[in-house]
């Protein structure tokens, strides 16, 4: 496979956002989608809502939230929270504390901070998603609709009424699903005014990767890219093996377009996905 980061260029753009948290979560996009969109759709949510909640902060339109991932539920985070309560006071805990006295501290900490982590996440996951504005559906995106999974125009009817063009953005995050699904999404370019796609182990997806690239071009320009540094570089290449990617739609996009003579990450609006360790840098030709 030939690994070419021109596939991944980012084109200058002037008016770049960070939205979501300052670690894995968060993504960098542009400011000028808020003026077209009041309807976010975020496929794979996990425990972490961060993006979808500071979007509405951002929103300019009355904003819809539509959230879709079969892993989580209220129930489920219940579960998780009752299940750290309990290892808390399990003998299985007090056995591994009593083995090393002087981890005590320590060992008592990182977990009550799990439990705590665990309970918060279960009370305010039906406060954010309350059915009303802001929707969850348990289920995955896929291109085949074979339970838990649904595929993407099934994502689109359930927008009620019909949503205008550009008047969607899109945030995928579902774990290699993203290349089963962007045939799909791409068919519906017309209704996205962008989309923040995180792609993952390139180091063998490549080929498909770049035919959906190629075919992204059609409707969407990139205008940031950012390397997940838990995945490391694919090897021989100074490309990250997981790379977040977000695009514009060309009609909302600038009217001369010029590839971005910036490095990458970008300070203040990029920052590692693991805090613990240092970010990717992104390298191209003409730099």
């Amino acid at each position: 496979m030939i690994f070419d980061s021109e596939l991944i260029h980012p084109y200058q753009s002037d008016d770049l956002i960070r939205i979501g948290q300052h670690q894995d979560g968060g993504y960098v996009i542009n400011n000028r989608v808020f003026e077209h969109t009041d309807i976010l759709i975020g496929l794979g949510i996990n425990a972490d809502w961060s993006f979808e909640e500071d979007f509405a902060r951002h929103a300019i339109k009355d904003l819809n939230i539509y959230g879709y991932d079969f892993s989580v539920s209220k129930e489920i985070f219940h579960k998780e929270y009752i299940s750290r309560i309990l290892y808390l006071f399990s003998i299985k805990f007090l056995l591994r504390l009593a083995k090393d006295p002087q981890k005590t501290p320590a060992l008592l900490k990182e977990n009550y901070q799990y439990a705590r982590n665990a309970g918060s996440t279960y009370r305010k996951f039906p406060q954010f998603f309350d059915g009303v504005r802001n929707r969850f559906f348990q289920v995955g995106i896929s291109n085949e609709k074979t339970a838990p999974f649904i595929r993407f125009n099934e994502v689109v009817t359930n927008i009620q009424p019909a949503p205008a063009p550009h008047s969607i953005f899109l945030k995928i995050d579902i774990e290699l699903s993203e290349f089963r699904i962007m045939d799909d999404v791409l068919q519906y370019g017309y209704l996205l005014s962008g989309m923040a796609i995180e792609f993952h182990e390139l180091d063998i997806m490549w080929d498909q990767f770049s035919r959906i690239m190629q075919a992204a071009q059609k409707d969407f320009i990139i205008t940031h890219v950012h390397g997940n540094n838990y995945s490391g570089l694919i090897p021989g290449t100074q490309i990250p093996k997981a790379l977040e990617i977000s695009f514009i739609h060309k009609s909302l996009g600038d009217s001369s377009l010029s590839l971005s003579k910036l490095s990458y990450p970008l300070p203040g609006l990029d920052f590692p996905n693991d805090p613990n360790k240092g970010d990717l840098s992104l390298p191209f030709s003409h730099f």
